[in-house]
């Protein structure tokens, strides 16, 4: 998948769509509005028309009202938009970016430990393979 630059907007539209599955505009924006968007029709519209030209979602006409979906799904989304991070910013150096991670000390309860086995399974990974990066 090709990623391009979303605004917070069209990232709020795409996070619904993945909340709410298929949708009409109208669901789309009741799901917004009710976290406190305070958005026009009209405007949920134009961003999902956007999201379209996008590639992210996909719009079917078949029925009087327009439906949408999410044609990505948040995994591979979060994995494309890591990836471009690591290789824009970090020049291609993912352990930098972990690093930055840890050090901002955002990690919740359970999250250092989580994190200290996936490390504990890499590395036993990487000497079962004679490995080292």
């Amino acid at each position: 998948m090709k990623t391009r630059p979303l605004g917070d907007g069209e990232l709020s539209v795409l996070k619904a769509l993945w909340e709410l599955g298929k949708s009409p505009v109208k669901d789309v924006l009741e799901h917004l509005n009710a976290e406190g968007k305070n958005l026009a029709y009209n405007t949920v519209q134009t961003v999902l028309v956007r999201l379209v030209e996008k590639e992210l979602v996909a719009c079917d006409r078949s029925a009087p009202v327009h439906r949408f979906k999410a044609v990505v799904g948040r995994e591979r989304f979060r994995r494309d938009r890591v990836r471009e991070l690591v290789s824009k910013i970090y020049d291609g150096n993912a352990g930098a970016l972990a690093c930055q991670l840890v050090k901002q000390g955002r990690l919740k309860d359970g999250e250092i430990e989580q994190l200290q086995s996936m490390l504990n399974e890499l590395a036993t990974k990487k000497k079962r393979s004679g490995k080292s990066r």
